[in-house]
Parts: C-alpha cells; sequence; structure tokens
C-alpha cells in the first residue's frame, strides 16, 4: 500500500476503502466457525476464549505497529481484537448483564464524557505521531464500548442521544455511505491529474465541492 489509508496517493485509489470489508469479512467467515466449535467442545469457557483471542490480537498488534506498521494496520491478526470487543459485547448482552447500578450524575457524566472522547479522537488522533492499532487504539474503542454498554441499558432515565431518529436514519445507511463517500470524494480528486502525475490541482478542495459530494453521497447511500 506504501502509505497509510486516507493519506497521499491513497487519496486517488476509489476501491482502497474496501480493505476494512476485507478484514471485516475474514472475521464474520473465521469467527462464526471458532465459536461453533468453542460451544460444542468448551461452552463453558467461551468468555475465557474471546478474552484470550483479544488479549493476543491486541498484543501482536502492539508489536506489529512498531515493526510491520503497514501490516499491522491493514491486516486482521491485529485488527481483529477491536472487532472482538464488540463480541465481548455480545456476550454481557446475552448473558444480561447489562444492568449497573449507578449514580445518575456519575451515569451521564460517563455518557457525556465518553461522546466528547469519541468526537476529540477524530481530531487528536493522529496516525503519524502514534503507533495504531495500538494503546492509543484503546481510548475511542473503549469509550465507545460504555457508550453501546450505557445504550443498551435499561435503565430508565438514560440520555438514549444515539436512539436519536435522525442519527439512527444515518446509522441504517452508514454502510452504503461508507461505500459511496470514499469512491466519490477519490473520483473527484483523479478528475485533476495531469498526464499520470500523481498530483491535485485545486488541492484546497472547497467547501462547497465537499458539500456536495457529502449530498450525494447520502442521496445514493
Amino acid at each position: 500500500f506504501g502509505d497509510f489509508y486516507g493519506n497521499g496517493v491513497n487519496l486517488l485509489k476509489p476501491l482502497l476503502h474496501l480493505w476494512t470489508l476485507g478484514v471485516e469479512e475474514q472475521f464474520y467467515i473465521l469467527y462464526p466457525i471458532t465459536l461453533t466449535i468453542i460451544l460444542k467442545f468448551f461452552r463453558r469457557y467461551i468468555l475465557f476464549f474471546i478474552i484470550l483471542g483479544i488479549l493476543l490480537s491486541f498484543s501482536f498488534a502492539v508489536y506489529a505497529s512498531i515493526e510491520h506498521k503497514m501490516f499491522s494496520f491493514y491486516m486482521l491478526p491485529s485488527r481483529a481484537w477491536e472487532i472482538l470487543i464488540g463480541s465481548f459485547l455480545g456476550y454481557l448482552y446475552y448473558k444480561q448483564k447489562f444492568e449497573f447500578n449507578i449514580n445518575y450524575s456519575v451515569y451521564y457524566f460517563l455518557y457525556i464524557t465518553c461522546l466528547i472522547i469519541i468526537i476529540s479522537s477524530f481530531f487528536f488522533i493522529d496516525i503519524h505521531r502514534f503507533s495504531h492499532p495500538s494503546f492509543i487504539t484503546l481510548i475511542p474503542l473503549i469509550a465507545t464500548s460504555i457508550i453501546i454498554f450505557i445504550e443498551s441499558s435499561k435503565k430508565k432515565g438514560c440520555l438514549k442521544i444515539l436512539n436519536n431518529k435522525y442519527l439512527v436514519f444515518v446509522g441504517k445507511i452508514s454502510y452504503s455511505l461508507y461505500l459511496w463517500h470514499y469512491l466519490l470524494f477519490a473520483i473527484y480528486r483523479n478528475s485533476y491529474l495531469i498526464d499520470g502525475v500523481e498530483d491535485i490541482l485545486h488541492e484546497q478542495e472547497s467547501l462547497t465541492i465537499k458539500i456536495l459530494i457529502i449530498f450525494l453521497s447520502f442521496l445514493f447511500s
């Protein structure tokens, strides 16, 4: 790949974003097979195996992000732990362990703080300054997990911000939106290539163009 996703020449590759789907599909093929075997022979230890998978994959990611950055960024072994944390949450939900008793002030503080952390991560976590996926990745991931945990709680009076119908709508089309947005931006950028030189005219994409492409992405999605 030569560079991180979303940087430099990679911004000109219309289908590069499909790497994430490749990682997910590999996981969705291997995980059910592994889970079936565990449920058949080691049912009592399913949580142990999920946690073990998280620890092994995370440990590999920490190592690979230093020694093999591109492999760590793009490949399943160093990414599986992020999806396995979702499996861990799924297990807790299935076992109905999402009930918890905490003070409402603490509850709201956790919720708002985690939302701020997730949004801030977009601006302050620079993959060129920090090893990723690695310890830095835990920050938004744990915050997201707590939000899911809180949103799935049956606790009365909880905020349920992400249950807003407009955000739910965006969530429902997010898969298509992800597929379209990178493709459309890449097509636009490639329209300014000259004689195969990997340089973009009008380097600063105007706000109007960005809004138009985002609108088209939503429309197609």
